[in-house]
């Protein structure tokens, strides 16, 4: 009540690990650090090696069943200031979110875990929500929960100082001339895809449509869809696709995958 009456405008967050729909609604915060969004993304991109793109996609469905003034402003993150370093989780299978021991391993994980990791960005850019990215985790910083993950920022011997542009340049999709308005403001879709491996994600605002396939394996993969002869999406990668309501068939935006991304001062064209 305090800070509403500072700033009427104010959009207060709440640090909740489970859903907070008995706060929101005007009860006491207007969305959540989305904690059940990172235990299903992180599960799939590497904690759970059982976990499938069909869990996943049963798990963000029921996250977004809220107002849509609180879906849109939910923050999505990965890991946190009281979790293990995200990438970290990624390159430990067989370990809840959250949840470290002894065998926990803390040295720098393989470049197969960082490349999960941009795919972590790619579900945080296309979900409903603001991405969220913990301090230092867009620098390779990597280890285990408290005290570690809280070591000060290496900025002059960042662990993997490419990363950062690695992620930015899809975060950016959220503010892209064409891209934008249905990824920040479109409705959502999880398309079903029998493929373990394969995660779709689509927003649509109006006619338009843009789908996201994400590729979790270690090989590359060809698809096919409604409307769109073979796409080949790289391994552990991700394609954009556009299209618009009035017409089944899809086409690839551009080879826009974590793999070969444009400088940030391309021109970007279907």
């Amino acid at each position: 009540a305090h800070v509403r009456k500072v700033n009427p405008e104010a959009v207060l967050i709440g640090e909740l690990w489970h859903d907070g729909s008995p706060y929101f609604g005007g009860r006491a915060v207007d969305a959540q650090m989305n904690y059940p969004f990172a235990y299903a993304v992180t599960a799939w991109l590497g904690r759970d090696p059982t976990f499938t793109s069909n869990q996943l996609r049963n798990d963000l469905l029921a996250l977004y069943t809220h107002h849509p003034a609180t879906d849109l402003a939910q923050m999505n993150l990965i890991g946190s200031h009281d979790t293990a370093r995200a990438v970290s989780m990624l390159a430990n299978p067989g370990f809840e979110y959250d949840r470290t021991s002894d065998s926990f391993d803390t040295s720098q994980p393989e470049d197969e875990s960082y490349d999960r990791l941009v795919l972590a960005a790619v579900i945080q850019t296309v979900a409903p929500g603001s991405p969220m990215i913990y301090a230092g985790d867009e620098l390779g910083m990597f280890g285990g929960d408290d005290p570690a993950n809280r070591k000060p920022l290496p900025w002059t011997r960042a662990p993997k100082p490419e990363l950062a542009e690695r992620l930015a340049r899809w975060y950016r999709l959220r503010t892209d001339k064409e891209l934008g308005l249905p990824l920040r403001f479109g409705m959502v879709r999880f398309p079903i895809n029998p493929d373990p491996d394969i995660f779709i994600i689509e927003r649509r605002l109006n006619s338009q449509i843009v789908q996201v396939w994400i590729n979790r394996a270690d090989r590359a993969r060809e698809l096919g869809g409604v409307g769109l002869g073979p796409v080949r999406i790289a391994p552990r990668a991700a394609i954009v696709l556009v299209g618009d309501a009035g017409s089944p068939a899809l086409k690839p935006w551009r080879p826009y995958h974590s793999k070969e991304l444009p400088k940030s001062n391309d021109t970007i064209r279907p």
